[in-house]
């Protein structure tokens, strides 16, 4: 059994990312425990800033960020784990712009424009956007889905 303090400790490794890209429940505990580990340390202690599939960018924050679609590299020769800093100053991009997205969907969570499962392809496509249900209120959807209904 794994402790509180042997879990925070592994949380914010490359190792442990890695490990935790095989499922949406998995991405979801990843995101959740970074998310729990930068706000419980004292001193707002900051994370590795960790970019997955070349799209999105876990934060030093604990959030997630998703690389603007004009802005991300051709992902056929980037890693799936790689740090800010070696994406920076290798070639991949010029500027990072990013927007947010609150979380990844979990196993069983549906669009709300299609109705079709969320699945591990969609997230390592980029197929994620955020979708204003009511003020305040956003829920994911994928991202052709918002397009097509928005226009």
């Amino acid at each position: 059994m794994v402790t509180v303090r042997e879990l925070k400790a592994t949380v914010d490794t490359y190792d442990f990312t890695v490990s935790h890209l095989n499922s949406l429940n998995e991405m979801d505990e990843l995101a959740r425990l970074r998310h729990l580990k930068y706000e419980t340390s004292k001193a707002k202690t900051p994370l590795k800033e960790i970019v997955i599939f070349g799209i999105y960018l876990l934060t030093y924050r604990g959030t997630i960020q998703m690389i603007d679609q004009n802005h991300r590299c051709g992902r056929r020769n980037i890693p799936y784990v790689m740090s800010l800093k070696n994406l920076e100053d290798g070639s991949y991009y010029a500027t990072i712009r990013t927007k947010g997205i609150s979380k990844f969907p979990r196993q069983g969570d549906i669009c709300p424009i299609c109705r079709r499962l969320f699945t591990i392809e969609d997230v390592k496509n980029g197929n994620l956007s955020e979708r204003e249900e009511s003020p305040g209120r956003k829920v994911l959807v994928h991202a052709k889905c918002n397009k097509t209904s928005s226009n």
